[in-house]
């Protein structure tokens, strides 16, 4: 009777804690449901309204000489806000998820011979998806120029080399943080893998406001949710949109 005693009081503390841990796990994936949302809104806001007030603002410092030559000065005004809006987003994005730095493993910088694997994959099937995806906005859409987002991206890394930061290191890792992990977080709660992954890139292609290149986007947005999902880390999804980045912009300079 002694023995089954003690066995059970052992059987119910470990049951005990095990529902502790569970719960614990459950607030904390509620909590990072609730904290994905303001991230994306933290991104809308910042994109889509303060850039206009930023632009603003620099342009009154006197530091761009408008009148000489206003053209390359509104260049350079928005490279600068590009700047310093990622470095503002990505700074505000960190304190958001300030608890997932340290326990979250989608989040570790840790790459291991599996996760360079899926990089190198996702890189040759991230040019894959970009061609398809040419293709389907020329053929569907009768396009004959290029993407205004990829013009406007040259020539803003042409005037102001600066602008690379941006394009390759920067805007890489506020995209993915807000269309692979934020938006991920929130549709797999509702949706399943495939459903997730296809939704996130229409959201990632629209918000691009590029139209009508969207199949571009789309496809570029599948990809990198798809390797997103099966390397379970960021760190992957990153590189390879950074890579991608990186190669499109060398050979249009070039």
């Amino acid at each position: 009777m002694l023995v089954y005693f003690k066995g059970e009081k052992i059987f119910n503390k470990n049951a005990i804690l095990e529902k502790k841990v569970k719960d614990e796990s459950k607030n904390m994936n509620n909590s990072n449901i609730y904290k994905s949302g303001y991230v994306i809104l933290i991104y809308f806001v910042m994109t889509q309204f303060l850039g206009i007030i930023g632009v603003q603002l620099l342009a009154k410092t006197g530091w761009y000489d408008i009148q000489r030559n206003q053209q390359q000065a509104i260049q350079e005004i928005l490279v600068h806000w590009e700047l310093i809006g990622f470095l503002l987003t990505i700074g505000i994005i960190f304190l958001v998820y300030k608890k997932e730095w340290i326990k979250e493993p989608r989040l570790s910088i840790k790459l291991s011979k599996a996760t360079c694997g899926w990089i190198l994959a996702g890189i040759v099937f991230v040019f894959l998806a970009q061609m398809i995806g040419s293709f389907l906005d020329k053929s569907l859409f009768q396009l004959s120029t290029q993407s205004e987002n990829t013009s406007s991206t040259v020539a803003a890394a042409v005037i102001s080399p600066i602008a690379i930061v941006s394009i390759v290191i920067l805007a890489p890792l506020v995209e993915e943080l807000v269309f692979r992990y934020a938006t991920m977080n929130i549709l797999m709660k509702k949706f399943k893998e495939t459903g997730s992954i296809v939704i996130s890139a229409l959201f990632f292609a629209i918000m691009h406001f590029d139209f009508p290149f969207i199949f571009g986007y789309f496809c570029i947005g599948v990809v990198l949710a798809f390797v997103y999902k099966r390397s379970n880390q960021l760190l992957v999804s990153y590189i390879v949109h950074a890579v991608m980045n990186l190669i499109v912009l060398m050979l249009q300079i070039i």
